[in-house]
């Protein structure tokens, strides 16, 4: 049986991808291994718009990866402002909470674009020093302009961090352009690969603030001279991901988001004939987030789980709202798979 994973999250795999991953890991402390990281390095600041920045490459997820920036770069005096639109924004929060630092919500609404009259007022009654937020609020699918928070921030002199782990070569993204200090990613998602490896993109040397053994990016940063990572990485996954660069590198970056984009609204087209709504103003090209006043979605969920289709129920609103992502290796032949059945379900 097929899987077609229509999830935000781990996505359905190229064969290449999962050939590399059944292959037995090299060991890593050895100069193919350093060339290796080298290459991803440089190739990772080229996409995402920073080459005179560093990259640090962590074995955790995306969560560990933003943990990793809150506890080592915002210091315990500094003011934090937290966009917070839904289940990722409040993990910031929550982040923010567990480490006892000053931190306030701006909260647009889920699925909604954020007022930037209202965010202003609040940059000058708040006076944050660093702003935290999504790409795309994966919960919602709702896309933010990070341009323009990045453009507030330079003109109130706010550090901005972002989540760009459901956007990376999926939606249109510059670090330079967009006045992002730093980048959080991981490797599902936009790369396609197994889940377990995450890189946190520096953009100007930064204070650390050395509050987690593991997690300690003066670690990173002073053994990476050599390339020399400090723990067990994951060889596999930075494996993969050398494969991903190089592959979205020769395809070009706008190719393969043009190519996610074209799929998207494809899918977005066929379902216009179903009694769904779309949720979020500005949509991400990771996925669709819908609402449907059938209360049986779980059902439906685990009746698809028989056919090897997978997408996410949401939950809230007597749970009506359900995810579909637009990643991973899928074509449009998959889409028309999952719109019949929607339609078989709906109608």
């Amino acid at each position: 049986m097929r899987i077609r994973n229509f999830t935000p999250a781990i996505t359905t795999m190229s064969k290449e991808v999962l050939k590399i991953a059944g292959e037995q890991p090299a060991y890593f402390r050895t100069k193919q291994f350093h060339n290796m990281m080298l290459d991803n390095e440089k190739m990772l600041l080229d996409l995402v718009g920073c080459k005179e920045g560093r990259a640090i490459f962590l074995t955790t997820s995306g969560t560990g990866a933003m943990d990793a920036a809150v506890c080592n770069l915002i210091g315990p005096k500094e003011k934090v402002l937290v966009i917070n639109g839904g289940t990722f924004g409040e993990r910031w929060s929550e982040i923010c909470k567990f480490y006892d630092l000053n931190y306030k919500d701006f909260k647009p609404g889920f699925g909604k674009n954020i007022n930037f009259d209202l965010l202003e007022k609040e940059f000058l009654e708040f006076k944050p020093s660093r702003v935290l937020m999504q790409r795309n609020e994966t919960s919602s699918m709702q896309l933010y302009n990070v341009e323009g928070v990045g453009r507030l921030c330079s003109k109130h002199n706010a550090s901005l961090i972002v989540d760009e782990i459901s956007s990376f070569a999926i939606d249109k993204y510059h670090m330079n352009d967009y006045n992002v200090d730093v980048t959080i990613l991981s490797s599902q998602k936009g790369f396609n690969l197994f889940p377990g490896l995450a890189m946190v993109i520096i953009k100007d040397k930064q204070k650390i603030h050395r509050r987690n053994y593991y997690l300690d990016f003066d670690k990173y940063l002073n053994d990476y001279k050599d390339l020399v990572l400090p723990f067990t990485p994951n060889v596999s996954v930075i494996k993969q991901l050398n494969y991903s660069l190089n592959y979205i590198k020769k395809r070009g970056i706008d190719k393969v988001i043009g190519e996610i984009e074209d799929r998207a609204k494809h899918f977005r087209g066929l379902i216009t004939s179903l009694p769904l709504s779309i949720i979020p103003e500005t949509l991400s090209n990771c996925g669709t987030l819908l609402r449907t006043e059938r209360t049986d979605v779980k059902d439906f969920f685990e009746y698809l789980q028989g056919k090897g289709i997978y997408f996410t129920p949401s939950g809230g609103e007597e749970g009506k709202k359900f995810c579909v992502s637009h990643t991973g290796s899928l074509n449009k032949e998959d889409n028309l798979i999952l719109f019949e059945e929607l339609k078989k379900w709906l109608i």
